[in-house]
């Protein structure tokens, strides 16, 4: 068995040895902060989903409680202006009955439009080409 001896480094190899030594160092925390700030973001997203997930859910519980609310409310509603109710206050408080078939009046809109002043006297509606004679008179100014 043979000793190996180590040959004896000079200044500039051991300065250029050191000085490799600090760039992998540099380079390695370098890596290193990335690498925890990569972490620290995911981490604060995580934390925000969590938090925006927990204030849907409070705000869907709320709404199924306030839509629970409208519903009652709106059968409440119905039963306060039911047609019954309505018929019974009409009847009791107001004295109302109901229309019997004597008390209806027809009116007959099917006649030519005329329009009546007092002492009977009717006037006929003008005609188109009336209507545009007096209206060229009127613009003309006569």
């Amino acid at each position: 068995m043979e000793l190996v001896r180590r040959k004896k480094k000079t200044v500039a190899e051991a300065k250029e040895e050191m000085r490799a030594g600090a760039r992998q160092t540099r380079k390695i925390l370098a890596i290193a902060l990335c690498l925890l700030t990569m972490f620290a973001a995911l981490l604060y997203s995580r934390l925000r989903a969590d938090e925006l997930t927990r204030e849907i859910d409070a705000a869907n519980a709320q709404l199924k409680v306030e839509q629970g609310e409208n519903v009652r409310l709106n059968m409440q509603l119905d039963a306060m202006i039911s047609l019954e109710r309505v018929e019974n206050y009409a009847k009791n408080e107001l004295g109302m009955t109901k229309v019997e078939g004597y008390q209806i009046e027809y009116i007959d809109l099917s006649g030519a439009d005329s329009v009546t002043l007092s002492g009977n006297k009717t006037v006929k509606p003008l005609s188109a080409e009336d209507t545009g004679k007096k209206l060229s008179e009127y613009l003309k100014g006569e």
